[in-house]
C-alpha cells in the first residue's frame, strides 16, 4: 500500500468511506390542506357560491457536520473548530376565497 503525503505533512493511506455517516441530516414536515364550498340560492335564477381553501406547511430541518466526517490528515478534519451545524424552521401559509355569482335564464 502506498502512503501519500497530505497538505499538512502527515502520512495517510486512505479516507474512511463510512466517515460521512457521522453527519446528521433530519427534516420534519407538517402540511395541512383544507377547503370548503358553500352555496345559497338568492332566487330561482340567481345563485351565490363561495369556495375557500387554506394551506399550511412547516419544515424543521437540522444539519450536523462534525469534523469527524473528514479525513483528519486534512485541515477540515484536523480540529473540531471545523465542525458545523445548521437549524432551519420554515412556515408557509396561503388561503383562497373565490366568490361566484351565477344567473340562469329559465
Amino acid at each position: 500500500m502506498m502512503l501519500t503525503e497530505t497538505s499538512i505533512g502527515r502520512k495517510n493511506t486512505f479516507s474512511n468511506p463510512l466517515a460521512a455517516l457521522n453527519g446528521i441530516y433530519e427534516a420534519k414536515t407538517f402540511r395541512l390542506n383544507q377547503d370548503i364550498s358553500a352555496g345559497y340560492a338568492l332566487s330561482d335564477n340567481l345563485k351565490l357560491k363561495l369556495n375557500g381553501g387554506f394551506n399550511y406547511w412547516n419544515l424543521k430541518e437540522t444539519i450536523l457536520s462534525p469534523n469527524t466526517m473528514y479525513n483528519p490528515a486534512f485541515p477540515a478534519g484536523a480540529s473540531s473548530s471545523n465542525s458545523t451545524s445548521a437549524v432551519n424552521n420554515s412556515n408557509f401559509i396561503s388561503y383562497l376565497l373565490e366568490p361566484q355569482l351565477s344567473w340562469s335564464k329559465k
